[in-house]
């Protein structure tokens, strides 16, 4: 987890500047869902599986989680992703 500005023009081609970069490091995007609130992907690279999720919060910066987990222990890490999800929310801004 952690917390970036937008190097991007906006928070939209900021990830979508970060999908182009897990498609060039190999990762095959099977999942990807954007809004104005949150954008999450996950993919997949040989036995890793990956999920990332992002929220702008204020002054144009946002806040990031990602995992990654070798496939077989993809039923132990699908509630922690559901619990991280459902968690992961900006607080109001000044």
């Amino acid at each position: 987890m952690w917390a970036a500005y937008t190097d991007q023009s906006s928070f939209s081609a900021e990830n979508r500047w970060r999908v182009e970069q897990d498609l060039h490091a190999g990762w095959v995007i099977s999942y990807k869902r954007e809004a104005d609130v949150f954008w999450s992907w996950s993919g997949r690279k040989g036995a890793r599986i990956s999920y990332q999720r992002a929220i702008p919060v204020c002054d144009g910066a946002s806040v990031y989680f990602r995992l990654e987990y070798n496939e077989k222990h993809a039923a132990a890490f699908e509630p922690v992703v559901r619990n991280l999800v459902k968690t992961l929310s900006a607080a109001e801004c000044e």
